[in-house]
């Protein structure tokens, strides 16, 4: 059996990437006499401005705790997840200060100061497995990145935040193209015929080649290869397809709109067109209404409650809410949706649910939000991990671990994966 034969793809028409979920029967007669492996995955999903600590602290520890009032959402999957509690973001405040402001958010994935230039881990873990699939990451939410640090969780080399997508609509058109009515034979040709532009481009490149400097010839072997890479993709998306279905329509709610995400998010995973992903609920110190919940208030004031009681219940209601939203919409569809191995695709995803920052008022970058699910082949869940003043790098290491990356350090403090998860 060749390597791609459990991963395929067309290219369809308007730029439309089809891929095959990970069928058994594409693994040939030989292999389904016996259990095929499927690829891990990691998703990160981030909620803004902290959490109301005193809602959220589970009690007990181990197998025996206690779901704070925040997490009773997530009772249905107690056994496909850990609450990690204790842990912190060292490097995001100066030496000495235990408030991280609001850079706990740029810094929740790359745990080193803001104008350090780190690379968030995502990113990292996309350049050791992202050429496995049409797309490396996928950075999402319902937050456009603008450049500032509390809008964005992903971050390239060089300090640079990673553009979102924020719709389900924009999503599927960058995942299946605005069509999927080619026939095969249309796919084909197209397919073709773009391919044919590439090995075009590259007889010119290498007719240049030879008359450029040597300073030159480096740059144009780095473009050379990305248009191989590129080659190489449309070839993988050539030669099987795997039906979308239509695409999401206009939401009228914020939660419809996130569900719909959630939707095309599972679609991706199941299809393998990438293994890497992010979502930002929200951007840090974001000013938003919750009308719908009875909460008109904005969001990031009750945030600073101060420890007012009637402030600390609104809060609970808008975070209950995020993690049901969460449960229903995200781990719900990866529970019910088997893959290639028997299990599914949550079994073969590793799900962190956090917040850059613990308590709301303080917005302090120790004892930071966390909830690990899913990665059931590496992680033993059903417990309460008392991780104080761990490295939150550490669990991110262990993430990366689990999905089989090579990534040793991260940030200021990672330097092995979190104990106490396998």
């Amino acid at each position: 059996m060749k390597r791609m034969n459990r991963r395929r793809f067309v290219q369809g028409g308007a730029g439309a990437l089809l891929a095959l979920p990970l069928l058994e029967s594409l693994w040939g007669r030989k292999a389904l006499a016996r259990t095929p492996s499927a690829p891990q995955r990691a998703l990160w999903w981030f909620t803004p401005n902290g959490q109301n600590m005193e809602d959220w602290a589970v009690s007990g520890t181990g197998s025996e705790y206690t779901l704070s009032p925040i997490l009773t959402p997530f009772a249905p999957f107690r056994e496909q997840m850990t609450v990690v509690s204790g842990l912190r973001n060292y490097g995001v405040s100066t030496p000495g200060a235990d408030d991280s402001g609001h850079s706990g958010c740029g810094a929740w994935l790359h745990c080193s100061a803001l104008d350090s230039g780190g690379v968030s881990v995502d990113q990292q873990l996309a350049a050791q497995i992202g050429s496995d699939t049409l797309f490396p990451s996928l950075e999402l939410g319902r937050v456009a990145t603008d450049g500032d640090h509390r809008t964005a969780v992903s971050w390239a080399q060089g300090d640079l935040p990673l553009p979102k997508i924020i719709t389900a609509s924009a999503l599927f058109a960058r995942l299946f193209g605005a069509s999927t009515s080619l026939s095969p034979e249309e796919a084909l040709r197209e397919r073709n015929a773009r391919v044919s532009v590439l090995d075009g481009v590259l007889e010119d490149l290498n007719s240049l080649a030879v008359r450029l400097p040597a300073q030159d010839q480096i740059k144009l072997d780095q473009y050379s290869t990305a248009v191989r890479e590129l080659e190489v993709r449309i070839g993988r998306a050539g030669e099987s397809s795997c039906d979308p279905g239509e695409a999401p329509g206009r939401a009228t709610s914020e939660a419809e709109e996130i569900d719909n995400l959630c939707a095309v998010m599972v679609l991706a995973l199941q299809c393998d067109l990438t293994r890497v992903m992010t979502f930002m609920l929200g951007g840090e110190a974001n000013n938003v209404g919750h009308n719908f919940l009875g909460v008109p208030e904005s969001y990031h004031g009750l945030s600073h409650h101060n420890y007012d009681p009637v402030q600390l219940a609104k809060l609970t209601i808008i975070q209950t809410w995020q993690c049901q939203v969460f449960a229903d919409s995200l781990l719900s569809r990866l529970a019910a949706t088997p893959d290639v191995d028997g299990k599914t695709l949550l079994d073969n995803t590793s799900v962190l649910y956090g917040s850059g920052i613990g308590d709301s008022h303080y917005h302090n970058n120790y004892d930071l939000p966390a909830v690990l699910f899913g990665g059931t082949s590496t992680f033993a869940h059903g417990h309460h991990l008392a991780a104080s003043e761990q490295p939150l790098a550490n669990l991110h290491l262990a993430i990366c671990g689990a999905v089989g990356a090579e990534l040793n350090t991260l940030g200021t403090a990672g330097v092995e994966p979190l104990a106490g998860l396998t």
